[in-house]
């Protein structure tokens, strides 16, 4: 079982699909240029040139940290 895992990661398989997911939000957020403060700030409906909705992501993380239920280490990156 170990050889299909290992072949299958080699391959690029995502066997985690919402860690997945929200790191390529992340990816997106990261690219947004800082504001004279520093912070990355997009407002909800913005959309990507690539079609991502950042600003739906980044809303979602917002809620998802008043309500506790953000990672630590999401909210450490």
């Amino acid at each position: 079982e170990t050889i299909r895992y290992e072949r299958l990661d080699a391959l690029g398989f995502v066997f985690d699909t919402k860690a997945h997911a929200w790191n390529i939000g992340f990816m997106h957020f990261l690219a947004i240029p800082e504001d004279g403060d520093g912070h990355r700030v997009v407002v909800q409906t913005f959309v990507t040139n690539d079609g991502y909705r950042l600003g739906a992501w980044q809303h979602t993380q917002r809620q998802q940290r008043r309500s506790g239920k953000l990672d630590k280490s999401r909210m450490a990156r």
